[in-house]
């Protein structure tokens, strides 16, 4: 490992994959799948009332439910993808950044020995 002074600050990508992730895990999909089997029989408010404007207002409530329904399980989704993507990028940095140190540590100790060839009167390579 390097001495430190090389860092890539990853903290805020495993921080947003751990914010990310949470709505991936805490929203079960099956909660999800649960409230639509729930709502399969449509809406059943209001089914002594055949007045219009209820009918309308059954027909939206249905629509708005059933998009977000869909929304949440959209949501569920892209918190899964996401957080895996913020998670593989924080590791991919952390990779480079090691590597990075390494090679730079290597240069470094190179140059420190021929400087202090050069300066005990040896020729540099």
């Amino acid at each position: 490992m390097g001495d430190g002074s090389i860092n890539v600050e990853t903290g805020g990508l495993d921080r947003f994959a751990g914010d990310v992730g949470f709505y991936a895990v805490e929203v079960d999909p099956m909660d999800v799948e649960r409230a639509r089997r729930s709502f399969s029989a449509g809406i059943t408010f209001g089914q002594r009332n055949a007045s219009v404007p209820l009918l309308r207002t059954k027909e939206n409530y249905g629509k708005a439910l059933a998009n977000s329904l869909t929304n949440l399980g959209r949501f569920v989704e892209a918190a899964k993808i996401l957080a895996d993507a913020a998670e593989q990028a924080a590791r991919d940095f952390r990779t480079v950044d090691d590597r990075s140190a390494r090679d730079i540590n290597h240069l470094l100790t190179a140059a420190t020995e021929r400087a202090r060839t050069a300066r005990d009167g040896g020729t540099t390579p």
